[in-house]
């Protein structure tokens, strides 16, 4: 086994154990040798590493810039002004180099002698010289000496003008957002546009509810459900946010100045308690008659599920439960034939909010507080 230890002036950093099977003249020696150059590690015979020997190397740490900005995916636009960045933190040079790398061609200077402050504001495309780079993907180099870093992919100089573009990222389909609450609203622009204007619309509706018109940094704060006159949702449903650069009653039939949720999302009303009015226990209704169902709570604009149990029957009897109604309009009463065929006896009324619910809030249902008899 040979042993390497790691070094920083006197200070151990960590010692590497290399197996006997592992010699100097093998591919793994070899790639070790030239993983501790990648890592700045120096000493004058690191070739001459034996079996079964300690081997002290000494660290040197050498600070790296790293290109922060543009690294991979941007388009400039040719003589518009970018910033360019890197990350210069523990980077004791005092001034750095800015080039382009230009596949199979030589680099071209930006500009020398740059203070190393961590960014430079760049005409994009424009040169040391004053000329100007032709159209094309580049990487983008920073070095202070002979030590450098380039951008992670390339990025694009074009002289063609880039169309305004905006997408909507959140909401985008699905989310269940409760009336009052506070929810961010996010979005990416290429737009130099300084404002956006942000709606909602309800499903299968034309009308636009406006929201807020704020600046364009890709993010707003909404209190769900207003509107910027004040007014509110009234009922929950199926919704879309529109987000469009400037005004949106100009632009919502233009997909690169407007964004849309891929899928609507739900706005939901928190809903009140279901609470069963009638029949609650001690009633006698005939067969054949009309009787009134009546209730309170839940959202106006939800739907309501009736079901009648029946007390004379095993609850885990499946003929114990009497479906009524599934998607009653929540009007908070119901004028109810009782079907003749219905077998007379004891029950007891289900009243449940079944569609556009707040699920969270206990008491989404109710239950008649004692039995009431069909005959």
């Amino acid at each position: 086994m040979t042993k390497i230890k790691i070094l920083c002036g006197t200070l151990l950093l960590f010692t590497l154990f290399v197996p006997v099977f592992a010699r100097a003249e093998s591919d793994l020696f070899g790639q070790l040798i030239q993983q501790l150059r990648l890592w700045q590690v120096h000493s004058p015979d690191q070739s001459s590493l034996a079996i079964g020997q300690t081997k002290l190397i000494d660290y040197a740490p050498v600070s790296l810039p790293r290109v922060t900005a543009p690294n991979g995916g941007e388009v400039w636009l040719r003589g518009t002004s970018h910033v360019v960045s890197w990350n210069n933190y523990g980077f004791d040079a005092t001034a750095v180099t800015i080039k382009l790398l230009v596949e199979n061609g030589p680099s071209r200077t930006i500009a020398s002698n740059v203070i190393n402050s961590g960014s430079y504001s760049w005409l994009a495309g424009r040169l040391s010289s004053g000329s100007y780079i032709t159209d094309g993907a580049y990487h983008l180099q920073v070095c202070a000496g002979t030590v450098c870093d380039a951008s992670n992919n390339y990025f694009w100089v074009t002289t063609m003008t880039i169309p305004d573009t905006i997408a909507l990222t959140t909401p985008n389909g699905g989310e269940l957002w409760f009336v009052d609450s506070s929810q961010a609203i996010f979005w990416n622009a290429n737009s130099a546009s300084a404002n956006v204007a942000i709606a909602f619309q309800a499903e299968g509706e034309d009308d636009l509810h406006h929201i807020a018109t704020t600046s364009n940094d890709g993010r707003f704060d909404w209190s769900v459900g207003l509107a910027a006159d004040g007014t509110r949702v009234t009922r929950s449903g199926r919704y879309n946010i529109w987000i469009c650069l400037d005004d949106y009653y100009s632009n919502t039939a233009d997909g690169q100045r407007c964004g849309v949720n891929g899928q609507p999302f739900i706005m939901q009303i928190p809903s009140l308690p279901v609470t069963v009015v009638a029949p609650n226990g001690g009633e006698v209704w005939p067969r054949g008659t009309a009787q009134v169902v009546r209730w309170t709570g839940a959202d106006l604009n939800s739907f309501i599920r009736l079901d009648l149990f029946n007390q004379d029957l095993p609850s885990n009897d499946p003929a114990a439960v009497v479906n009524l109604f599934t998607m009653l309009n929540n009007d908070g009463d119901y004028s109810w034939t009782i079907p003749t065929t219905l077998t007379p006896g004891n029950y007891k009324m289900y009243i449940a909010c079944h569609a556009y619910c707040y699920y969270n809030t206990p008491g989404f249902s109710d239950l008649s507080d004692a039995s009431f008899v069909i005959e």
